[in-house]
């Protein structure tokens, strides 16, 4: 079996008391030859060992990303306005509407310190679209609605801090993407008692991410992110720290596909034996 992360709804099994719910706890108990779960900070592990048979064999596996991207980037340091980047798509899970509303409630003096983009498309463009237009901030937040692997790699190589705020990881391909181009990280922890961090902490030490409480209103978002722009010197340190932790951490899709597909052949193989 192949889990893509585990998404919310996974979550709620032992919740909701459905007829459903019960059916899909038995079938995840089935006797599996392996199942495997993307490493996306969606908490896989703590959710296999919770509803698999204890005797599946189990792995998980992080994503790839592209070789050499950011490569000279290193010593790259913010200057005024710092270029703070949103990816991903554009609905409430990946909490686009919470960035936005954040953006909304600042001054104008604190808007010259740093220049906002929001990339990718989804259900909630249009409306925060209209909603900053009618703000009168549409030459300030960018929108760039979806865009290409390419694009996204040129506005990641000019970008000094990055957002996430989804709420079932903070270790999807666009964070993976961030960070291969050495980009800081400022994220909200899980309203969950597994994996916090969404992952993140697995990949980057302390000091390549700053880490806001879950319930942290957009006011109080919208400050962090303020003083976090203002003070270059930690900026400059945390990409450091994340060029060092994506040297150790992450893989070329090449060698991450190659992987998965030598597993589904040896297990190809024990079957045909059996």
């Amino acid at each position: 079996m192949r889990l893509l992360g585990i998404p919310v709804d996974m979550w709620r099994l032992e919740n909701e008391r459905s007829i459903f719910n019960m059916v899909m706890k038995w079938a995840y108990r089935s006797p599996f030859t392996h199942v495997i779960c993307t490493e996306d900070g969606s908490a896989g592990r703590e959710w296999m060992n919770k509803y698999l048979a204890d005797d599946v064999k189990r792995s998980t596996y992080l994503n790839g990303v592209k070789a050499n991207n950011g490569s000279s980037d290193r010593m790259k340091k913010a200057v005024y306005p710092v270029k703070v980047v949103f990816l991903g798509r554009i609905e409430l899970l990946k909490g686009a509407d919470f960035f936005v509303e954040s953006l909304l409630l600042l001054s104008a003096e604190q808007r010259k310190l740093f220049s906002p983009v929001v990339v990718g498309g989804g259900e909630l463009l249009p409306q925060l679209q209209e909603r900053v237009a009618t703000a009168g901030l549409g030459d300030w937040i960018r929108f760039t609605g979806s865009v290409t692997s390419g694009e996204v790699g040129t506005i990641l190589n000019e970008a000094d801090l990055y957002v996430s705020l989804n709420i079932q990881g903070h270790v999807s391909n666009a964070s993976l993407e961030a960070m291969s181009f050495g980009v800081p990280f400022l994220i909200r922890e899980l309203p969950r008692d597994e994996e916090r961090s969404g992952g993140i902490a697995h990949l980057l030490d302390k000091g390549g991410y700053l880490s806001v409480d879950s319930d942290i209103s957009p006011d109080d978002f919208a400050d962090v992110l303020v003083e976090l722009c203002a003070d270059h010197c930690r900026l400059s340190e945390m990409r450091q720290s994340v060029c060092l932790a994506k040297e150790r951490n992450l893989i070329d899709w090449n060698v991450r596909i190659a992987k998965e597909v030598s597993l589904l052949k040896d297990l190809a193989r024990g079957a045909e034996k059996r």
